[in-house]
């Protein structure tokens, strides 16, 4: 059985401060593992930077640094409220630290936070057994 489960909320700004949304994704980590083994740098290209690339296969677990990687990619898209229809996994750059996570968005991705009024984006992500869930809040 695949999962794949994820969510967006889209708050009109009058509602809750500046908070502008909230995406979430939820990733096995076997299965994101595999993927990143059976392909090779040029075709991980499509959604990880070769700098990301680099740097997650230099962690103690890659398989997990690159599953904490792609959810919050996937729960920033959807926080766009966009999914990936607009613009490459890869115009979405992340930083994985122990429970926390930084994105830079780069070309439309960027333009798109531009659009929707995003200027700031508060990123975590946990993991539970083989599954990692990732949120993001757009300010």
């Amino acid at each position: 059985m695949e999962l794949d489960l994820g969510a967006c909320v889209i708050l009109p700004p009058s509602t809750v401060g500046r908070v502008r949304a909230v995406g979430c994704d939820l990733e096995p980590v076997a299965r994101i593992g595999s993927l990143v083994r059976r392909h090779d740098t040029g075709t991980l290209g499509l959604v990880f930077t070769r700098e990301e690339q680099a740097r997650y296969r230099a962690t103690a677990d890659p398989d997990l640094a690159f599953t904490a990687s792609w959810a919050t990619k996937e729960a920033t898209a959807k926080a766009l409220g966009t999914g990936f229809v607009r613009f490459p996994m890869h115009a979405i750059v992340t930083q994985i630290e122990a429970g926390r996570a930084f994105v830079e968005l780069l070309g439309v991705a960027r333009e798109t936070a531009r659009e929707r009024q995003i200027n700031r984006w508060f990123c975590s992500w946990r993991w539970y057994r083989d599954m990692v869930f990732a949120h993001v809040i757009a300010e």
